[in-house]
C-alpha cells in the first residue's frame, strides 16, 4: 500500500517546496503535483526532482503528460477534463499514468485496457480541496477492487479521523491533500500516515 501526496495550494513556491521536502522526509512514497499553470508547475517541478537525489519517491505531474516526459518525472496524472487516456499514454509510453475515475467503474475498465497504471476513486469524503467532487460509493469501489487488475487509489477527505475507515477497505494507494501538505507539521504527518499504513 502506497501513501500518495497530493500536492497543492495557493503557496509561494519557496513554502512548496519545503513542504514537499518536509515530506519526503517523512518517507512518502509518491508525490502528485498539481498545479494548474504550466510553467509554474515546471519550475515547482524542477524543484522537487533534484530532491529525488536524496529521498526515494516517485513524482507524477497533474494535468501534464508532455511536461512529465520533457522534466524526467516518473509520470503523469489526469482527469476526464484534460487529455485522453490514449494520448496520454502514447506520450508517456512506460511511465506511470494515473486516471480519475471519481464513481465511475467504466472509465476505470477504459483506462486499464489503454494501459494505465492505476485508477483513482473519489471523493470517498467530503473535501475542502475540491467541495464540488462526485462523492465515490462503496459499490463502485467493490466493483473496481473485483474486476480491475491495475492498482487502485481511493482519494477525498482522507484525514487522521477517518484513516482507519480507508485501510480497512484495503486500496493499494492511498491519497491524501491537505491533511499532510497543508498541516502544521508535514514530515510528521507523513509519518503519521505510513506508520497506520504498515500496520495493515
Amino acid at each position: 500500500m502506497k501513501l500518495y501526496l497530493i500536492a497543492t495550494g495557493n503557496l509561494g513556491r519557496a513554502e512548496f517546496l519545503e513542504r514537499v521536502k518536509k515530506t519526503a522526509q517523512g518517507g512518502i512514497d509518491w508525490i502528485q503535483l498539481r498545479v494548474k499553470e504550466k510553467e509554474e508547475a515546471r519550475k515547482i517541478a524542477e524543484g522537487i526532482l533534484k530532491l529525488k537525489d536524496k529521498y526515494d519517491f516517485k513524482l507524477i505531474i497533474n494535468d501534464f503528460p508532455r511536461l512529465a516526459v520533457e522534466l524526467g518525472a516518473d509520470g503523469a496524472h489526469i482527469g476526464k477534463d484534460d487529455m485522453g487516456p490514449v494520448s496520454a499514454k502514447k506520450i508517456l509510453r512506460d511511465k506511470v499514468l494515473g486516471v480519475s475515475c471519481y464513481n465511475d467503474i467504466e472509465r476505470g475498465r477504459k483506462a486499464e485496457r489503454v494501459g494505465a497504471t492505476y485508477v483513482a476513486f473519489g471523493s470517498i469524503f467530503p473535501t475542502s480541496t475540491k467541495p464540488e467532487a462526485v462523492r465515490l460509493t462503496p459499490d463502485t469501489l467493490t466493483r473496481a477492487k473485483r474486476e480491475l487488475k491495475i492498482d487502485i487509489c481511493v482519494i477525498g477527505g482522507i484525514n487522521r479521523e477517518n484513516i482507519d475507515e480507508v485501510l480497512a477497505l484495503r486500496p493499494d494507494i492511498i491519497a491524501i491533500s491537505s491533511a499532510i501538505f497543508l498541516s502544521d507539521d508535514p514530515e510528521r504527518e507523513t509519518k503519521f500516515f505510513k506508520s497506520r499504513i504498515e500496520r495493515i
